[in-house]
């Protein structure tokens, strides 16, 4: 008796979770095995993929030879400085508002507010804060210095994503570090100054080390959604300037091949990112083990 009704709470809780397994089958496994056929296929998306001619690695070859790929992988780089500044910034932000201050629940709101808002929004309002009228020009011209088009600078636009992009998930990472720093114990705070530590062997010996996997998972994370950047490369820059190279990252590269009706090509380039990004997540599991052991 007792095995019939496990088997049944069994075939229950099987059924409960089988429209969840059927939704990532469907929706996940399925491109994603159609997007490794296409890859290796000359498609354009019109007809069914395996009635494209194949052409096995000549979109791989045809990617890693194009200049303009090797740009978007540049400028997609040159966007992960971000990664470590805001890194940086965040936690200095969380030592701040973990002390207990007045008004600390206040900024703590206001630090986050760019995070809930909408990234089309935020990308047009510091498109128009960068404009050659807008505010950023006028708060300079001021102080008697002379502004310039920033958007239309090879350097500057670029710089002008990374702190857009460091700006609006600083509340995010902010917030885990500040959790992270109240989950410290203040005995090993007091134990040290009881044993004469400074401030700086505060922060580098005990602060550091304990909160270095919110750290972990902030850079994993940060690397993973900067090859995937997106919508600020694609709106950042007015309509006028759109077709440039100088900001087109990866994802908006192969999105570009996409529209342009080449299908395969574009996947070899959506697997080609995919190859780079589990490889390099892999390679900081990987060392954040060895330094656990």
């Amino acid at each position: 008796m007792n095995r019939r009704l496990h088997s049944k709470e069994r075939i229950s809780a099987y059924l409960f979770i089988l429209p969840a397994v059927l939704g990532v089958l469907i929706f996940y496994f399925y491109p994603l095995l159609i997007s490794l056929f296409a890859s290796f296929r000359m498609w354009s998306g019109l007809e069914g993929v395996f009635e494209a001619p194949f052409n096995g690695v000549t979109n791989y070859v045809s990617v890693l030879k194009d200049p303009y790929f090797g740009q978007a992988v540049v400028n997609t780089l040159f966007t992960m400085i971000g990664i470590p500044i805001g890194i940086t910034l965040s936690l200095l932000l969380a030592m701040l508002l973990n002390r207990g201050l007045k008004g600390t629940n206040a900024f703590r709101v206001i630090y986050y507010v760019p995070v809930v808002c909408g990234i089309v929004g935020v990308t047009l309002m510091w498109q128009n804060f960068l404009a050659p009228n807008g505010p950023f020009n006028k708060f300079l011209a001021f102080f008697g210095y002379e502004g310039m088009d920033w958007l239309a600078h090879r350097v500057w636009a670029k710089v002008a994503i990374v702190v857009m992009c460091v700006w609006k998930g600083l509340g995010y990472s902010t917030l885990l570090y500040i959790a992270g720093l109240q989950g410290i114990p203040r005995s090993y705070y007091e134990a040290a100054k009881l044993d004469g530590a400074s401030g700086f062997r505060l922060f580098f010996h005990i602060t550091v080390p304990l909160i270095k996997p919110v750290t972990f998972f902030l850079f994993v994370t940060g690397i993973i959604s900067g090859a995937q950047l997106f919508t600020e490369a694609q709106l950042i820059l007015p309509a006028a300037s759109r077709n440039q190279n100088f900001v087109k990252t990866v994802v908006l590269y192969l999105y570009e091949q996409f529209g342009w009706g080449y299908v395969g090509y574009a996947s070899a380039v959506a697997w080609l990112l995919a190859l780079v990004v589990f490889a390099v997540t892999g390679l900081q599991f990987a060392i954040e083990g060895r330094k656990k052991d």
